[in-house]
């Protein structure tokens, strides 16, 4: 509970306005958000209520309205690809991920934050694929070129468990 707690508190504090969940949902991780369209919950400082829901086809696009006591709410999307088995080191279709990632800069581009929470199951592996997908379209973008094994690399650099080192991931 202090954990979920913890994370809001995070959200509400540094501005940020999308955030990506890439997991399906398991015992080992409950939802921490309401459940139910119109529905407060509050994790110590900071009240979430869940605005509204659209399921986009293996994409959950979530409202909420997230703010600390005395505040007023800040509307935070999160963009969560549901698909992705705990078994499987990539998500089946490499469309859904970049759907997603379209989504996101979309929500991102219309925002004052530039600020992008990425989470998952274990806080590395597809958080990982999502930051090097980002980050390679944004090369593509910006120089017409992309290295993805230099991306990789230098994401393995600061954080070497962000990427599995899986054939499956490089496709």
């Amino acid at each position: 509970p202090e954990t979920v707690a913890d994370f809001w508190q995070m959200v509400a504090v540094s501005g940020a306005r999308p955030s990506s969940r890439w997991s399906l949902e398991d015992e080992t991780c409950p939802m921490f958000w309401p459940e139910v369209e119109g529905s407060v919950q509050e994790y110590q400082k900071v009240s979430v209520e869940l605005a509204g829901s659209q399921d986009l086809k293996s994409l959950i696009v979530r409202t909420l309205k997230v703010a600390e006591t005395g505040t007023t709410p800040r509307v935070l999307k999160q963009f969560h690809l549901d698909t992705w088995t705990q078994s499987s080191t990539v998500p089946f279709s490499c469309d859904l991920v970049l759907k997603a990632l379209q989504h996101v800069d979309h929500w991102q581009s219309r925002t004052d934050s530039k600020t992008v929470i990425v989470q998952c199951r274990d806080g590395c592996r597809a958080s990982g694929l999502f930051c090097a997908s980002a980050i390679v379209c944004e090369q593509l973008k910006l120089e017409q070129e992309l290295d993805v094994f230099r991306t990789v690399r230098t994401i393995r650099a600061s954080r070497p468990q962000f990427i599995v080192d899986s054939k499956s991931q490089k496709k």
